[in-house]
């Protein structure tokens, strides 16, 4: 019988990894995604704060109430960033893993 190697994504044959190995690597994996997932809604919400931002200072063009919660968001749209980066810093797995 002929043993068929086949490559995964990462150039390692999967005949040669071992299960620990294939999880520990899905996982990496599946990690990097969601982090960059979340670094993705990270520039959301700045863009939101910006936004916001323009639209608290467009006067009377905009609704007093449309303007006031813009306000808001141009405010705590910022936190929010930096809370959820750091959020994510915190959440990294050690190098090596």
């Amino acid at each position: 019988m002929t043993a068929h190697l086949a490559l995964v994504g990462d150039g390692v044959p999967v005949e040669a990894e071992t299960l620990a190995d294939q999880v520990r690597r899905l996982h990496r994996r599946t990690q990097d995604a969601t982090f960059a997932h979340v670094d993705q809604l990270i520039v959301a919400v700045l863009r939101v704060a910006e936004l916001g931002e323009e639209i608290a200072g467009g006067g009377e063009a905009y609704p007093a109430e449309v303007r006031d919660l813009a306000r808001r968001l141009s405010q705590e749209g910022p936190v929010a960033a930096r809370q959820i980066a750091a959020t994510l810093r915190a959440s990294r797995p050690p190098a090596g893993f």
